[in-house]
């Protein structure tokens, strides 16, 4: 998004701005070949104005840093 926190952050509420009626789900399915789990995250959400695919690419971009943030707490413990 942009390097500049406080540029991110205006960019973060425009875009949240957008969105409307967000509904999600985290499930984490533990693997039993080893020391794994798999993680699904969904969402479904409306958009009141803007670009779909713009509005879109950021929330997927959410659910891709949250996951490797996950993926990364977990491999320290």
């Amino acid at each position: 998004m942009s390097d500049d926190p406080a540029r991110a952050s205006r960019i973060s509420s425009i875009i949240i701005s957008m969105i409307h009626d967000y509904s999600g789900k985290v499930q984490v399915i533990p693997i039993t070949d080893g020391n794994r789990a798999l993680v699904h995250w969904c969402g479904t959400f409306s958009i009141r104005e803007g670009d779909p695919d713009e509005v879109k690419a950021w929330v997927q971009g959410i659910y891709q840093r949250d996951i490797e943030d996950m993926r990364a707490y977990f491999a320290g413990s």
